[in-house]
């Protein structure tokens, strides 16, 4: 597919709707930026947990600290938590570092008043409670129903 100069692998954007590809077209997006194969995953450690980087980096090896997000680790795409005694033990659980950086950038205060209006799956609610630190509210809103249990099982 060839359009406005750019020029795309069919193999990725036939799989888009045309609304998309037309966005996408008009607004200079190469296609192939969403063919990445290799996505990473990010876990947090439960601020409430004993669990140190060493006992993190021993469990799951190939696990990163990101630098500027304490408390927070870069994994390869194929690497599995859910058999991590740390994860079974709720001392670590996975998260969008999206959401940890709208965390962060927010600066929530113990005392403040919190309202998340995307909450599901409930990693980011989680993590605005503990930046609460028991102290203040924090209140979780979801349309999706099925996404709003899996929240109420985190905090």
């Amino acid at each position: 597919m060839e359009d406005a100069g750019i020029r795309w692998h069919g193999a990725v954007a036939s799989h888009f709707p045309p609304a998309f590809r037309a966005f996408l077209e008009a607004n200079g997006v190469h296609a192939d930026n969403y063919s990445v194969e290799d996505v990473p995953r990010y876990i947090r450690v439960n601020p409430r947990s004993a669990l140190t980087q060493e006992e993190v980096e021993r469990q799951l090896p190939q696990s990163e600290p990101v630098g500027w997000l304490p408390g927070y680790y870069r994994l390869p795409a194929d690497v599995k938590i859910a058999g991590c005694d740390a994860y079974r033990r709720g001392d670590l659980y996975g998260i969008d570092l999206a959401s940890g950086a709208a965390v962060a950038a927010l600066g929530v205060l113990p005392g403040e008043a919190v309202l998340d209006m995307c909450c599901a799956p409930g990693a980011k609610l989680c993590a605005l409670a503990d930046a609460l630190q028991l102290s203040g509210s924090v209140t979780g809103v979801d349309v999706s129903e099925e996404r709003l249990s899996a929240a109420r099982t985190l905090c």
